[in-house]
């Protein structure tokens, strides 16, 4: 039995759809064992593509027609097809020649007639919004590198994340330290604020619309914290509506939370202050005793001093008073004290001409080691804070906080 001959309606409406297709189409017909190819025949979307009327290819080689087509791969994969019977594609590229320059995506097979076929779509226009995109990432990114600011992207799935350098370098990390993870950033916030955190991404995971904000003490790579503002949001979705991928900015905080703390500090000790005022208000004017007791035991509350004491001159200024010692590990006043300024010249000279003395080590430090013997050793002292009082400009006396351990 006779197969039925393709009718010449069949043919017409292959012809129409081919001619209909978004896609470019040519047929090629190998000669020469597949050194060279010939035009067979190319559809209406190829002629626009390539800005050619069909009657002045047919029969032409493909070399002559497409001039690049050696450079750009396509030809070495019209003869690789020829050769192995075997579909091919040659990924997105450039094909650029007197006529045309498009970014071209093509898929090569074989016919039964042994003719070579080569579908191509142009992606100029995805091409160049993809590069448009990308300048436009970098161009963010560097923006966020100029201001400090880090930038991740993390894909929720695999708990992978990016991490642009910035995120490794404020917290002292060479980029690529720390593995880019979900899990790594975890571990690397402080195990108490890591509650708070992981609530406040959680509720973005459930809640894609919202806005992830978060701080939190993050690790450096000497072992120190620093404070880090997080923002992300989500900017995928997956098929069944579940967050994909989200995209967020770490920013250093540290200044401004040093900041608050010294400000919070100068507040109470500012409340403090009040305090210790109004009560020595409430004090009878001659009560003078008490009045030394409570700036004693304020201030040594206030910097944190084991030892605390007001002292005033004689009257021929010959020795040094103590007003009132207060020692904070014990509660206790002491007074009556007294130091002879001709046994300790180095330090009264320092306390004429300075501001203020600050010891790390009154031992070693030639402005307060004549105590040593008499007074540092015997009370544990190691470092010192004295502060010259003075009543129309000349010395009157001095406030003393003193320290068992080294400042």
């Amino acid at each position: 039995m006779k197969k039925d001959k393709p009718s010449p309606a069949n043919g017409m409406r292959y012809q129409h759809l081919v001619d209909n297709l978004r896609s470019g189409v040519i047929i090629c017909q190998p000669v020469k064992d597949g050194s060279d190819f010939l035009l067979l025949d190319l559809n209406k979307t190829a002629k626009e593509l390539n800005r050619t009327v069909k009657e002045e290819l047919i029969g032409k080689s493909v070399r002559e027609v497409f001039p690049v087509i050696s450079e750009n791969g396509l030809f070495k994969l019209l003869a690789e097809v020829y050769r192995t019977g075997k579909p091919k594609r040659l990924p997105v590229t450039l094909y650029k020649d007197q006529r045309i320059a498009e970014w071209m995506e093509y898929f090569v097979l074989q016919l039964q007639g042994g003719e070579v076929v080569a579908i191509f779509n142009d992606l100029t226009e995805y091409k160049m919004t993809e590069e448009k995109l990308l300048k436009s990432e970098e161009r963010l990114t560097l923006s966020l590198d100029i201001m400090g600011v880090g930038l991740w992207d993390w894909h929720i799935p695999s708990g992978k994340v990016f991490f642009s350098d910035v995120c490794f370098t404020m917290a002292g990390y060479k980029p690529g330290d720390f593995k880019a993870s979900f899990e790594t950033w975890r571990n690397l916030i402080h195990p108490d604020d890591q509650p708070e955190a992981l609530e406040h991404m959680d509720t973005v995971m459930r809640n894609p619309e919202n806005l992830y904000e978060a701080e939190f003490r993050f690790r450096r790579k000497d072992s120190s914290y620093m404070w880090i503002q997080a923002k992300g949001r989500i900017v995928e979705l997956d098929e069944k509506g579940d967050p994909l991928r989200m995209l967020g900015t770490h920013t250093d905080i540290t200044p401004l939370k040093e900041e608050a703390e010294q400000a919070c500090q100068k507040a109470l000790v500012a409340v403090e202050r009040q305090k210790t005022l109004l009560e020595i208000s409430r004090l009878h004017q001659s009560d003078y005793q008490r009045t030394w007791q409570i700036i004693t035991e304020k201030s040594a509350e206030t910097l944190l001093a084991d030892r605390a004491s007001i002292w005033s001159f004689s009257q021929d200024n010959s020795m040094l008073i103590c007003k009132d010692l207060f020692v904070r590990s014990s509660s206790e006043h002491h007074e009556r004290t007294e130091l002879l300024c001709a046994h300790y010249p180095s330090y009264f000279k320092a306390l004429e001409t300075s501001r203020y003395i600050d010891s790390s080590d009154g031992v070693t430090d030639p402005r307060t080691r004549e105590f040593t013997e008499g007074y540092l050793n015997p009370h544990g002292i190691k470092s010192l804070l004295d502060v010259p009082v003075r009543k129309g400009g000349k010395l009157a006396g001095v406030v003393c906080f003193e320290y068992t351990d080294q400042i």
